[in-house]
């Protein structure tokens, strides 16, 4: 019986964490782009079932920025958390469009930003489009003290952030 429930504990625990899991920047293809597989540990580019992390910790010790591409970006959560001395950059540029361009699908905060993180939205669309959106969320955003979330683009918020 004991076995019987070992195997039990030991299925549920690798779907589980095969279910989500973590992605770590390491900059190692040395481009900033989120779409270089070899920018990630483990290597590949992250997937709509990954939380992202982007930290000082597990890849890069140095001030980094990271931008998204000209596509339509799903993953469940993303963390931005530098150390005291650097600044991470997550940058969804101007030139993507997408309807939402970024896309989260976990639950709780979805999007973490803290101190010294700064998520840079500049994707806009043309003011022939009143409903697209640039980011999706499934549930909430947290800016910690010290973060900045820099709103670069001609809509206002509740134009680009869409609860799905």
């Amino acid at each position: 019986m004991l076995q019987k429930n070992l195997l039990s504990l030991f299925i549920i625990l690798f779907f589980c964490f095969g279910a989500c899991a973590q992605k770590y920047w390491t900059g190692s293809a040395g481009d900033g782009l989120w779409n270089s597989p070899t920018n990630w540990n483990p290597a590949g580019v992250p997937g709509n079932s990954d939380d992202v992390v982007l930290d000082n910790l597990n890849g890069t010790s140095v001030s980094y920025n990271v931008t998204l591409p000209n596509t339509s970006v799903t993953i469940n959560t993303i963390r931005i958390t530098p150390n005291s001395n650097n600044i991470i950059y997550l940058i969804l540029p101007p030139t993507n469009l997408n309807h939402p361009a970024l896309n989260f699908n976990g639950n709780g905060n979805v999007l973490v930003i803290d101190k010294n993180g700064v998520f840079k939205n500049s994707s806009d669309s043309p003011s022939s489009s009143p409903d697209v959106i640039s980011i999706g969320i499934t549930d909430t955003i947290r800016l910690n003290n010290g973060c900045n979330y820099i709103h670069n683009n001609s809509r206002s918020l509740p134009y680009l952030v869409d609860k799905l």
